[in-house]
């Protein structure tokens, strides 16, 4: 049996990698000075000016402003600030400020922090490894009415129904790839018309030992 994938998905606002960094941009020494005075806007276009840049600790530093605002840019920035905080692509793999982030964004009804962490105690990088943890939040995300959120605790909820052959959970896990179904998401979709035959396969697993076959994707 293949292993779980889990899924990870980028918001909007994910900082992307430029062609042609530049080392400065017209405005700068003023956006600065604006940003210091509490303008938000000018915070926000200093960030991406960084991002362009490639200068991604700046861009962090100025997207916490932004994240933590009041301002209508505050959870987009606040969903690029932990990208870049917990993507190794970027170089600063900041993990605890970064699950910090996650958490404000989940609290805060927006699904894809709990997502990000999610995966993060899923697959145990730079956090202890904890299904019931990647369980909970990927359950969050659902309850937010996020397709992606019920299949990425689908995904973890099998993970640990294999490992402890608990048929339960296997049931638990077929109810929210229903849910993902519910929401839009084709591969759940797929699961729940082959719920009944994969039961069986895991019925088989559990008394016999026998892996199950592509009982989860």
């Amino acid at each position: 049996m293949a292993a779980t994938t889990i899924v990870n998905s980028a918001p909007a606002a994910a900082p992307a990698a430029p062609t042609a960094p530049t080392t400065s941009f017209a405005g700068e020494a003023l956006a600065l000075q604006a940003c210091d005075d509490g303008d938000i806007e000018a915070c926000r276009l200093l960030a991406q000016n960084y991002l362009g840049q490639q200068n991604y600790a700046k861009a962090a530093q100025y997207l916490s402003k932004v994240c933590y605002s009041d301002s209508d840019q505050s959870y987009q920035s606040c969903a690029a600030l932990s990208t870049l905080l917990t993507d190794s692509h970027f170089g600063l793999n900041d993990y605890p400020q970064g699950i910090k982030v996650g958490e404000y964004l989940c609290d805060h009804g927006q699904a894809y922090g709990c997502l990000i962490l999610s995966s993060l105690y899923y697959i145990g990088d730079h956090v202890e490894q904890n299904l019931k943890t990647a369980a909970d939040y990927g359950k969050r995300a659902c309850e937010l009415k996020d397709a992606t959120g019920c299949r990425q605790a689908a995904l973890v909820i099998f993970s640990e129904a294999y490992m402890t052959r608990n048929v339960e959970l296997f049931k638990e896990s077929g109810k929210y790839h229903q849910a993902a179904c519910n929401l839009g998401d084709e591969e759940s979709c797929q699961e729940v018309r082959e719920y009944q035959d994969k039961l069986e396969q895991f019925n088989m697993y559990v008394q016999n030992g026998n892996k199950p076959q592509d009982a989860a994707s």
